[in-house]
């Protein structure tokens, strides 16, 4: 809960909402700026940049996708095969996909907390309840 009250610091940064919003790790965001400074990138081009294990950078390729915060095109050869090549998102898709997840975020917050006060009204009428029998 801290790293939430930490995003409304001024102190906060692009990372801190990232990966809050996407629960993503420090790994995955050092993958996500790769991409911001070098769209368009293969998996094996990332992970010699981040100096990590193609099998990281993949699982990690496929969190930030399936996070919708990544996109993969397959780019065929001619002479056979294919291979993906990795990018953010446009930046107006990124904004529209941070403002979802920061409303959605929003809405369940406020939502726990309407079950807590419901649940804490409950619990301190059946105590005040108790007290009287």
């Amino acid at each position: 809960m801290s790293d939430l009250w930490r995003l409304s610091s001024k102190s906060a940064c692009c990372h801190d909402l990232l990966s809050n919003l996407f629960d993503l790790t420090d790994t995955d965001l050092e993958v996500f700026f790769i991409l911001v400074d070098h769209p368009a990138m293969t998996i094996d081009q990332v992970s010699e940049q981040c100096d990590r294990h193609r099998s990281t950078v993949f699982k990690i390729l496929q969190k930030l996708e399936s996070a919708g915060l990544v996109t993969r095109e397959t780019i065929s050869i001619r002479s056979g095969g294919y291979y993906h090549v990795y990018s953010i998102l446009e930046i107006d898709d990124l904004d529209r996909l941070i403002e979802e997840r920061t409303d959605s975020l929003i809405k369940s917050i406020r939502n726990r907390a309407k079950e807590f006060s419901s649940d804490i009204r409950k619990n301190a009428l059946n105590m005040h309840q108790g007290r009287q029998n």
